[in-house]
């Protein structure tokens, strides 16, 4: 979530990792889709407007919980306290 693009792409190049910019503009009303490791962002809103987005993350249908000790956000959908093992199954995680 870090705002500051230049210093990511600082970062990345010290510890060698490669940054391919890519500008993808957007018409009101289209799409993207990406791989959950592509990093992201989009430039200021300079219109008197508010920005709007959808966005829909998609996993294979057999994801179960895997404890791994990061903080993810999905994690708290699972109920209060999620078990190992356990599948990404109820209304929050809906079957395309």
């Amino acid at each position: 979530f870090d705002q500051d693009l230049d210093s990511l792409k600082e970062r990345f190049a010290k510890e060698g990792r490669v940054w391919n910019e890519v500008p993808m503009i957007l018409k009101a009303g289209e799409v993207s889709f990406h791989h959950a490791y592509t990093l992201h962002a989009s430039g200021p809103n300079l219109s008197d407007q508010p920005r709007l987005s959808v966005v829909a993350h998609l996993m294979p249908g057999n994801t179960v919980y895997r404890n791994k000790g990061q903080n993810v956000d999905n994690i708290r959908l699972l109920g209060p306290r999620p078990k190992e093992g356990q599948p990404f199954d109820n209304a929050y995680f809906p079957k395309l």
